[in-house]
């Protein structure tokens, strides 16, 4: 799985990547990126394999990233 993010002085732009092995076991990248999303006050979505969403809270991106990791290591177990 891959989030990559950019920031300016009042938005977040986020874009994710999920691979195959971690779609069949039930990651889908549009979920995931609008949970992180809502995060930085946005939203957003996109297919299991690529998304991308923006929000406008640059100062919660920290909190965003770690639901992000969270989220990735609970479904690797």
């Amino acid at each position: 799985a891959l989030l990559i993010t950019a920031m300016g002085p009042d938005k977040v732009l986020l874009v994710a990547g999920v691979s195959d092995d971690l779609i069949a076991q039930g990651a889908h990248a549009g979920q995931w990126i609008g949970e992180v999303a809502a995060v930085v006050g946005g939203s957003g979505g996109g297919k299991p394999a690529m998304a991308q969403a923006g929000g406008g809270n640059p100062d919660r991106i920290d909190d965003a990233l770690e639901l992000a990791r969270q989220q990735i290591s609970d479904l690797l177990g």
